[in-house]
């Protein structure tokens, strides 16, 4: 723990968390965490991590991709997809694109009644994040799903994405870009099949391989099962084995179609009248005060103040326009931050002030 004097300053130096996406599209996500106070109540931090590492899958910037089998390397696509959390609530208020709700439906996740409070679906990703996800007999568990497009036509009151809690720990992310990219448009590999590992089934894409599936731990880049003339494409997100690590491009052919189709539900998503609503933040000049709560300046240099009137701890998150988080320590009463390398840009700065959140939107200039 980090304690702090009103004039007492700490060098806090921050550095890039990933090299800039420039992606072609930009999704604004939010984040429901429908939880029982268990495990399934994931950190902030976590979510920003997960998310992080996401955007990296869907800008063929993971590292993992320098191990992609020979047959698929002049294939490999890059979807331009970048996922940024919303920064605006349906209301207009500010958030942090993250959501906490208590409820026993955590457990049952793949019921259409664990998708609590969805905000609008024309403008953000809908993400719940619960315990498990289970079909109506109680007995089959998947780790998650998306909804596609078509569905979501049909019905946008349940629109989104459902992922059991374990999809967002490291080493297990490929899943969680797997039901996103259902969301998308795109099946699984093999199909639809129930039977997976010996469906040998088609998912419709020209440049996939007709493959039978390989879940979860299982891995032979060079397996040819379901024609033994035809080497299998199981490092694609849209199997489950554990190497996943690479999208076509015919792949992202389909899912950029589904992005520009105003039928697929998926168009305004990422327009820019949408992301500024949605993602963007306001650059107003000046020190920004919430009841017992006053950050400044706005925008600032390389000093930042933050002063509470109250004996309670300070739990401060600073966060980028992407939603990474940059800074997460605890202070008390107040602080004074000197923030030499952090780079231009707005910001979400959060302060838990004992039961009361506080959220607000920062500049930092050259």
């Amino acid at each position: 723990m980090k304690q702090l004097h009103t004039g007492l300053a700490i060098l806090i130096f921050i550095t890039a968390f990933c090299p800039s996406l420039s992606a072609q599209y930009t999704i604004p996500v939010v984040v429901h965490v429908v939880h029982n106070n268990g495990p399934e109540n994931i950190s902030d931090s976590l979510i920003h991590d997960a998310l992080a590492e996401v955007n990296r899958n869907y800008n063929a910037q993971n590292a993992s991709l320098s191990g992609v089998a020979s047959p698929f390397v002049s294939i490999i696509g890059n979807m331009q997809i970048e996922f940024c959390l919303a920064h605006t609530d349906p209301q207009g208020q500010l958030t942090t694109g993250i959501e906490r709700i208590v409820s026993p439906l955590t457990y049952v996740g793949d019921s259409d009644a664990a998708k609590i409070n969805q905000w609008p679906s024309d403008r953000y990703m809908n993400m719940w994040v619960v315990d498990s996800l289970r079909q109506q007999s109680l007995v089959n568990s998947l780790p998650g799903t998306g909804t596609h497009p078509m569905q979501a036509l049909a019905d946008t009151s349940k629109d989104g994405v459902v992922a059991a809690y374990f999809t967002l720990l490291p080493g297990q992310r490929g899943l969680l870009t797997n039901f996103i990219a259902h969301y998308f448009n795109l099946d699984n590999i093999w199909g639809n099949s129930d039977e997976p590992e010996t469906a040998c089934g088609d998912d419709s894409i020209s440049d996939t391989p007709v493959t039978a599936g390989s879940l979860f731990f299982r891995c032979d880049t060079s397996r040819a099962f379901c024609d033994t003339a035809v080497v299998e494409n199981m490092q694609n997100f849209m199997n489950w084995s554990h190497c996943a690590c690479m999208f076509t491009a015919e792949q992202v052919a389909r899912v950029h179609h589904t992005l520009q189709d105003p039928y697929a539900h998926r168009s305004n998503l990422w327009q820019q009248s949408n992301l500024a609503i949605s993602c963007a933040a306001p650059t107003d000049v000046k020190t920004v005060a919430r009841d017992k709560i006053t950050v400044g300046p706005n925008p600032f240099d390389h000093e930042l103040f933050v002063y509470g009137q109250s004996a309670a701890e300070l739990k401060i998150q600073i966060s980028d326009l992407r939603g990474r988080l940059v800074l997460e320590e605890v202070y008390t009463n107040s602080a004074h931050l000197i923030l030499p390398d952090l780079p231009a840009g707005i910001y979400t700065i959060s302060i838990q002030d004992g039961d009361s959140r506080h959220i607000f939107k920062l500049v930092r200039g050259r």
